[in-house]
């Protein structure tokens, strides 16, 4: 028996431990197929699916409950729970809370029975929901709030409302089950896209006065979990690169780069690449590198510069890259010197001809905007050789703002 005691102390601290190895995680969020929504007793959705994927290598193990959002927000007002998604960013919540990097990306379209102006258009909303907060955000107050989508389509039927702003996946969610329930709306509506929204995880900031590396850590790891979410569809990429086409075609024509990649300086080795762009990495737009400013200070880049502010904010960034992937050129302070190893020069540079690219849409969190990145080789007319390539950062949302696509529903 004296034996006893100690291995009583032993399993109290294994279950200490145990305990201590996973934490539980408070989360609320609003139903919204497909995104998060209720099924069997449990909740599912690409949102909660990119949460745990970016908790799965902590000790954080959430609890997500579907509440009305009004609802969610008061209870990370109150302290009640730790976090609330899936929602766009507010600067409300911002004063009790912050945003995570995105869980996902809705892409909101004007529904309606003929193409509208969004700022003359009778709307609906669904109350307390992203789009109804965006639209009264922007003086745009809905005619009629109501409470579910089905009603919204219904109010359109009946000629209530001329539109309604919804998220597109949204959208075909409802549609499928409509069709599966043969409760189709017996209108056809067009869609014209709106906006891109991102939807985070909002902290309230007592846990993160607790915890002050979570969201560091959280965002870093979301990184892996939500890139598929992230991709244009086959028509956007198709009007993406049209305009891509038209603008790097005009930069490249107005601004006299080729003729600069045509008469190159002495190549560099490796070794001095990869020593400058160390140099530069370590360095900020406030200091930045003696190279970093002595390329910024570049007439061609200051040309680049005036040309990007004439595009009315659908350019973000344009860079001119030698043969060997080095910035030649660039309209702002980049994150690297040599871009030979990203996609943007890699893709084209493989290309025989005057090759094409178009990244993954990312988000900017800083600038609050999305963007891709769409980038072309060029190579010497006469010998064929590559001289280099040039790359711009296009904003999607203006690229695709007031597009009007076909019919989303039969009647």
């Amino acid at each position: 028996m004296k034996f006893c005691a100690p291995y009583i102390l032993l399993l109290g601290c294994l279950a200490a431990t145990s305990a201590l190895a996973t934490q539980p995680l408070q989360i609320y969020a609003p139903e919204a197929a497909p995104y998060q929504y209720e099924m069997a007793g449990e909740v599912h959705g690409t949102t909660v699916e990119a949460l745990r994927c970016a908790l799965n290598e902590t000790s954080w193990r959430p609890e997500v409950h579907i509440v009305p959002q009004r609802r969610g927000i008061h209870s990370l007002r109150t302290g009640v729970i730790d976090g609330y998604m899936a929602i766009t960013p507010s600067d409300d919540i911002d004063q009790f809370a912050t945003l995570s990097a995105p869980l996902a990306l809705e892409k909101w379209y004007l529904y309606s029975r003929e193409p509208v102006s969004l700022s003359k258009a009778r709307l609906g909303a669904i109350a307390g929901s992203n789009e109804s907060i965006w639209l009264h955000k922007k003086g745009l107050t809905p005619r009629m709030q109501v409470s579910s989508l089905g009603q919204l389509v219904a109010l359109i039927e009946r000629d209530r409302i001329d539109a309604m702003v919804v998220d597109q996946r949204v959208m075909e969610r409802y549609l499928k089950d409509a069709r599966d329930n043969r409760s189709a709306p017996r209108v056809q509506l067009q869609r014209q896209f709106i906006r891109f929204a991102p939807l985070g995880l909002y902290v309230g900031k007592n846990f993160l006065a607790a915890h002050p590396r979570f969201l560091a850590r959280f965002n870093d790891n979301l990184d892996d979990c939500v890139s598929s979410g992230f991709q244009l569809e086959d028509s956007e990429r198709q009007l993406i690169q049209r305009q891509s086409t038209t603008l790097l075609d005009q930069a490249i024509s107005e601004l006299a780069i080729q003729d600069t990649l045509s008469n190159p300086p002495p190549p560099s080795t490796l070794a001095d690449i990869l020593m400058i762009d160390a140099l530069w990495q370590a360095s900020t737009a406030d200091a930045p590198s003696e190279e970093a400013q002595h390329i910024l200070e570049r007439p061609l880049s200051k040309a680049l510069r005036q040309w990007q502010e004439q595009q009315h904010g659908r350019v973000t960034e344009t860079m001119v890259m030698d043969a060997q992937g080095s910035l030649v050129a660039s309209s702002q302070m980049t994150s690297d010197y040599w871009q030979g190893d990203e996609d943007k020069f890699r893709m084209v540079a493989a290309d025989p001809g005057d090759g094409f690219y178009i990244g993954p849409v990312r988000y900017d969190a800083s600038a609050q905007h999305f963007q891709v990145i769409a980038s072309r080789a060029l190579h010497d007319p006469r010998s064929g050789e590559l001289i280099g390539a040039v790359a711009l950062g296009i904003d999607i949302e203006k690229a695709l703002s007031g597009q009007v696509l076909a019919d989303v529903t039969s009647p």
